[in-house]
């Protein structure tokens, strides 16, 4: 497997039940052409590894830094390029494409969307898109949590995106998904993993 993205949690605005601190990394195969995914069980880690460090060591002398040694395949690997993305707080509201859309609004996506022209729904759903930390997700296809309805919370999602060199399939998205009560557990044993393209 191949590191994917890292959260530092020390450098980031503090999230509701999300840690305060430590290191979060998120890693997926390389030895397949699904990115690690698991349509039997998403939230199998066999493709794919999360792994948390809650306390990390600022002692140089400790840490590795020659990588020579790990050998992967790059050319299939969804990011080309190193990057890094400074975080910041934001306000959002749940896209219809959301399983709890219905929850909120009390009523499904196209009944409620129905009521407006068509105009308002374009709005609406301009947003949502990008990388997150938090907030709701979005998809180019459906919501995996229609099978998985206990990961409310996005852990992390990562666009496709040309000034990182990005792309999932052919212009996807990447989610990853916890339970709230893992979240608060600082426990990321049992995260869903899913990403779909157009």
């Amino acid at each position: 497997m191949k590191l994917l993205a890292q959260l530092n949690f020390a450098e980031m605005p503090e999230l509701p039940d999300f840690p305060a601190s430590g290191i979060l990394q998120f890693y997926i195969s390389v030895s397949d052409d699904v990115c690690g995914l698991n349509f039997d069980d998403q939230c199998a880690q066999t493709g794919f590894c999360i792994k948390y460090f809650e306390h990390v060591t600022e002692d140089n002398a400790e840490l590795v830094d020659d990588f020579s040694f790990v050998q992967v395949e790059e050319d299939d690997f969804p990011i080309q390029s190193e990057a890094a993305i400074t975080p910041e707080l934001s306000v959002e509201w749940v896209l219809p494409s959301d399983f709890q859309f219905e929850q909120y609004a009390g009523m499904e996506a196209f009944e409620y969307f129905e009521q407006f022209d068509d105009e308002v729904y374009d709005e609406y759903t301009a947003n949502g898109f990008g990388h997150k930390i938090g907030g709701y997700a979005s998809f180019t296809q459906e919501d995996p949590r229609y099978d998985y309805q206990d990961h409310t919370i996005l852990l992390l999602q990562i666009d496709s995106d040309d000034d990182i060199g990005s792309m999932w399939g052919d212009t996807g998205i990447a989610n990853f998904f916890i339970t709230p009560d893992d979240l608060k557990k600082k426990d990321f044993s049992n995260v869903l993993y899913n990403w779909d393209c157009t």
